[in-house]
């Protein structure tokens, strides 16, 4: 698939398809708005119980189909360059009455973030509350944009309320020793946040070869590149 007024350009882009940015279906260029949207995704998968969107066998049609349950309407370049959108909705853009994906008809990220991550396991053991959950939807929103130049870079999601509150004081307080520096990040700010992140939280945040803090570390402290 590819815009109308955009031709599509080539580009080598590895990502799974359940968490591939749209603009690749499209045929829109590949630049860095394309990392923002994989890496929302990866957030996402991270702190809740699964990924965001959600399908055995993926392909470009279900990936569609879950953005729009998630994030409402394609924008009309988007709607208009996709082929098999008269498989699944009429032309007003309501769902065919005999739609195979009913079941996921609408979903919006909140729910799918309340789904996940307010779980009874989640919510005892990583302590997720409403501010937090809130925090986080405005900045996912933000980074899953579909039109990459509406995405936020990595400056704004780093200095997100999310990034800010939440995610920066869990990973100091997992790993006291990483350099944040080379991020722009004031390792000082956030101090009181840290208290207030669970054990289990930060075990979920961290790949495992990082479930560790720096007391119980040998070796140079840890960068993050």
């Amino acid at each position: 698939m590819q815009t109308p007024d955009k031709p599509s350009q080539q580009s080598e882009l590895n990502t799974p398809m359940l968490v591939r940015p749209l603009e690749k279906t499209f045929g829109y260029p590949i630049a860095s708005a394309a990392d923002i949207w994989t890496i929302g995704m990866a957030i996402f998968d991270i702190l809740g119980r699964g990924k965001l969107f959600q399908d055995c066998w993926p392909d470009e049609d279900t990936v569609v189909l879950e953005a729009i349950s998630t994030f409402g309407p394609l924008p009309p370049k988007m709607w208009q360059a996709w082929p098999n959108r008269s498989k699944y909705f009429k032309d007003d853009g309501s769902w065919q009455d005999e739609n195979p994906l009913e079941s996921r008809i609408s979903r919006p990220l909140a729910h799918r973030l309340r789904d996940c991550m307010e779980h009874e396991a989640c919510s005892k053991i990583y302590g997720y509350s409403d501010m937090e959950l809130r925090s986080l939807e405005k900045m996912l929103r933000s980074m899953l944009q579909y039109e990459p130049n509406n995405r936020i870079t990595v400056d704004q999601a780093l200095g997100s309320e999310w990034a800010r509150d939440y995610g920066i004081p869990a990973l100091l307080k997992a790993v006291p020793d990483v350099d944040l520096s080379s991020l722009g990040v004031n390792q000082t700010v956030g101090a009181e946040k840290q208290s207030q992140i669970g054990v289990g939280r930060i075990s979920r945040i961290l790949p495992g070869d990082l479930h560790r803090t720096g007391s119980n570390v040998e070796g140079p402290p840890n960068q993050l590149i």
